[in-house]
């Protein structure tokens, strides 16, 4: 048996000439250093084996510490630097930003549209259609139209930004003060109504198509 290879059960099954050695190979003690027991003058065979079992169980108990204190290593950081590292998760981020938003651009949103801006023209009601422009670098830009007031279908890539859009209240102040502005509220009020199913969305699709060849 290896030094270091010592294990709880082995040293029941060891003879005392055995323990000594291990004693002696693997941690270094000899005779004097083994405690005493009962009223023993001189170690015994049941004295070297409870002092090794004991110096087996601090071994293991320290090398348990020692292990649960490694940092976990990845199969990628193993071979990476902490810059290769940095730019891998922030790629990794961009393909996730870029995969979310080609997902929204094509998922289309059923609601009914409003503007609160009292100043906007498109509270006319002969003017209630915008076009809005929407998208980014990565799923490039798009143009939609916006029918306000009736229910209507728009990407929601293009609802999310049009969630974020503010516009800044003014008021009249009385007696001659002026103009007050007050601060950002919501531009659109967005009412989300329930998902269409593929064939309103085909329907959709067919009467827009026939709109703009009218």
């Amino acid at each position: 048996m290896k030094p270091l290879n010592y294990t709880l059960a082995d040293v029941e099954e060891m003879s005392y000439d055995e323990v000594l050695n291990a004693l002696a190979d693997d941690f270094e003690k000899d005779e004097s250093d083994i405690p005493l027991t009962g009223n023993a003058k001189n170690p015994t065979e049941k004295s070297a084996k409870a002092y090794l079992k004991i110096l087996i169980d601090a071994r293991e108990q320290f090398l348990k510490s020692i292990e649960s204190m490694k940092p976990t290593v990845t199969k990628e950081s193993k071979s990476e630097s902490p810059t290769a590292t940095r730019l891998r998760l922030r790629q990794q981020k961009k393909q996730k930003a870029i995969t979310q938003a080609r997902k929204k651009l094509n998922n289309l949103i059923r609601l009914i549209i409003t503007d609160n801006d009292p100043m906007s023209t498109l509270e006319d009601a002969e003017n209630v259609i915008d076009f809005k422009t929407y998208g980014n670098s990565a799923v490039g830009f798009h143009t939609a139209k916006v029918v306000f007031g009736r229910e209507w279908f728009l990407p929601e890539l293009l609802v999310d930004n049009l969630k974020q859009a503010t516009y800044t209240p003014a008021v009249n102040v009385k007696n001659g003060g002026g103009i007050r502005y007050g601060k950002p509220v919501p531009r659109y009020n967005i009412q989300i109504l329930p998902t269409p199913t593929k064939d309103e969305i085909n329907a959709w699709k067919t009467a827009q198509a026939a709109r703009a060849n009218i």
